[in-house]
């Protein structure tokens, strides 16, 4: 029988998108790094290979046609969760700010959501944040301790042993990784999630926003 395959894609230029996957087999949850070329297309097919059932994406997915800077609602409702909890909440850019990121990220998802089981928008740095680790990672090479750290939450959050976080080592498989973990708990346990996409206002887009924890 073909294993079930939880993803995670960390956006960034055509040299730093990262993706690993998350596999559970049996009493373990065991991640892996995918090595691509070719850009968004190598990791289309790379990822398209696998039986997917869900994928996380590190990058804004939707747009609040109602607002002249591209702000959401989810995002202001996130960092006002970040704040409640004593979180610095400008770690939640403002879409308009970002670039290309979300476009590539909205590119991925038009094309993955004909072959993915379930489709959503998550923020790993805030997801670290709220799951109590709080360490400055960006730009460097990812240490021991802030691994173990991970590790334990993530077994605590599934129950499992966690395997394969040795091959981490920079922010952005790190981000990928807690993209995988997201996308494994949104199939598994909604209820360790949190959801920001307010289908009340003007969001549109290709998939809802949930961070770890909150």
């Amino acid at each position: 029988m073909e294993r079930l395959v939880f993803a995670g894609i960390d956006v960034g230029g055509s040299r730093n998108t990262h993706l690993w996957l998350a596999f559970k087999n049996g009493v373990s949850l065991s991640f892996e790094r995918v090595n691509f070329s070719g850009g968004i297309e190598g990791m289309v097919s790379s990822l398209l290979s696998y039986h997917v059932v869900s994928c996380a994406i590190d990058a804004p997915l939707s747009y609040d046609i109602a607002s002249e800077t591209g702000d959401r609602s989810s995002d202001r409702k996130l960092r006002r969760l970040l704040e409640e909890k004593g979180i610095n909440p400008n770690i939640v850019m403002p879409l308009n700010s970002m670039m290309a990121v979300p476009l590539r990220g909205q590119v991925i998802s038009k094309v993955l959501r004909g072959f993915v089981g379930a489709l959503i928008e998550t923020h790993p740095t805030a997801s670290l944040r709220l799951m109590g680790i709080e360490d400055d990672y960006k730009g460097r090479e990812i240490g021991r301790e802030l691994l173990q750290r991970f590790k334990r939450k993530a077994e605590n959050l599934s129950g499992l042993e966690v395997r394969g976080l040795d091959e981490v080592k920079s922010d952005g498989d790190l981000d990928a990784a807690v993209c995988s973990l997201t996308a494994f708990l949104f199939m598994e346990d909604c209820s360790k999630l949190k959801r920001l996409t307010d289908y009340s206002n003007h969001e549109i887009g290709y998939a809802p926003f949930y961070v770890i924890g909150g």
